[in-house]
C-alpha cells in the first residue's frame, strides 16, 4: 500500500523548489471517486481525493505522482481550470521533472496485467482500439457502445473491439 501522505511531500517539494506558489495546507487521501475522474482537488476542503488504485503497489509510482502534482497544481491561485496559470504551471513542471501532465490523462499504461484486468471490472462496458490498443471504459450504454462501427480512435485512426 502506497503511502499517499510521502508521495504528496515529495511533490510539495518539488513545486518549491521551481518557485511554483501552491496551497501548503492540502491533504491527501484515497475515496470513491466519478467513473471518469482519476483525482479531484476539494478547494473548499484542501482535500486531494485519488483514485484508490493509485495507493496499490503494483501501479507505477510515476502515475501517482503525476496524478497527485497535476491535482496538486489546482491549488494554486487562480488555477481552478486548466487553462492560463494552470497550463503554464503544468508545462514548467512537465519541462522541469519529465511529468506528463496534461488536462486529461490515461494512467491505465501504468498498471501491470493484474491490476488493469481489477481495474476493468468496475466497468460494464470495455472496448479496445485494435490500432493502438487504448481502452475506452463506460460504465452506461452509450452512442459508442451502440454503434462502435462508426467510431474511430482518436490516436490513430483504429476500429475499436467490444471487450466487455
Amino acid at each position: 500500500m502506497r503511502d499517499l501522505e510521502a508521495v504528496l511531500q515529495e511533490c510539495e517539494r518539488k513545486l518549491e523548489a521551481i518557485h511554483i506558489p501552491f496551497n501548503k495546507n492540502v491533504t491527501v487521501r484515497a475515496g470513491k471517486l466519478n467513473a471518469r475522474t482519476w483525482g479531484r482537488y476539494w478547494i473548499y476542503k484542501n482535500m486531494i481525493v485519488l483514485d484508490p488504485v493509485f495507493t496499490d503497489d503494483r501501479m507505477q509510482t510515476f502515475a501517482t505522482e503525476n496524478v497527485l502534482m497535476h491535482e496538486l497544481l489546482h491549488s494554486c491561485n487562480d488555477c481552478i481550470s486548466h487553462s492560463g496559470l494552470w497550463k503554464h504551471y503544468a508545462q514548467k513542471v512537465n519541462r522541469t521533472y519529465q511529468y506528463k501532465i496534461k488536462r486529461c490523462s490515461d494512467y491505465k499504461p501504468y498498471m501491470n496485467e493484474e491490476l488493469l484486468g481489477e481495474f476493468m471490472q468496475r466497468f460494464k462496458y470495455v472496448a479496445r482500439c485494435e490500432g493502438c490498443g487504448t481502452y475506452v471504459t463506460q460504465v452506461r450504454i452509450s452512442d459508442f457502445i451502440r454503434n462502435m462501427d462508426q467510431y474511430r480512435c482518436s490516436a490513430c485512426k483504429g476500429k475499436f473491439k467490444r471487450i466487455k
